[in-house]
């Protein structure tokens, strides 16, 4: 089995060795898990050695967000720094493949948050994918978060309850 690049299995039918020299043909099978270098742990005739094939993953494709089963962990509280605050985006139809990292998408109506993915590898079939989200919203009210992945858009809300409140001068208790 692979080690770096997962998931690939290297075999070889049994048989005999020639008189001399000789080659040996092995059939790699599996769906690799990451990129990298596949390396295999070979063990031949009492002699070892190890052999690395590099693998590149295909570019992420997905047949669809979906919007509307978005999820949002954590609250957000108006003049107070985000803190655990996170949101997954299901998707449908990945095809295994790698998707870029979004870094900076930024908030609309309340303004001050920022969301972020790291770049990753899409599931095959359907999972989702996790947005932190950072940053220190201006006000309360609904802080909205516009995306595209894959050619495919989504916006996502989520409600930021109202700060607290303060008075900027002094109270007055004498009347």
């Amino acid at each position: 089995t692979s080690t770096g690049a997962l998931g690939l299995t290297a075999t070889t039918p049994s048989g005999l060795f020639t008189n001399g020299a000789g080659n040996l043909t092995y059939n790699v099978t599996g769906t690799p898990s990451n990129a990298g270098n596949a390396s295999f742990a070979l063990n031949i005739g009492g002699k070892t050695c190890s052999y690395s094939i590099p693998v590149k993953l295909q570019q992420g494709t997905i047949s669809s967000l979906l919007c509307g089963q978005t999820m949002t962990m954590g609250t957000l509280k108006g003049e107070q720094a985000a803190s655990g605050v996170s949101f997954k985006v299901p998707y449908s139809g990945g095809n295994g493949g790698l998707y870029s990292a979004i870094t900076s998408v930024t908030s609309t109506g309340v303004l001050g948050l920022t969301a972020q993915t790291p770049a990753d590898t899409f599931a095959v079939g359907a999972d989702s994918i996790l947005f932190s989200v950072s940053g220190t919203p201006d006000k309360g009210g609904v802080a909205s978060f516009s995306f595209t992945i894959d050619g495919k858009t989504c916006t996502h809300n989520i409600p930021v309850s109202l700060p607290n409140a303060r008075i900027g001068g002094s109270l007055d208790c004498g009347n």
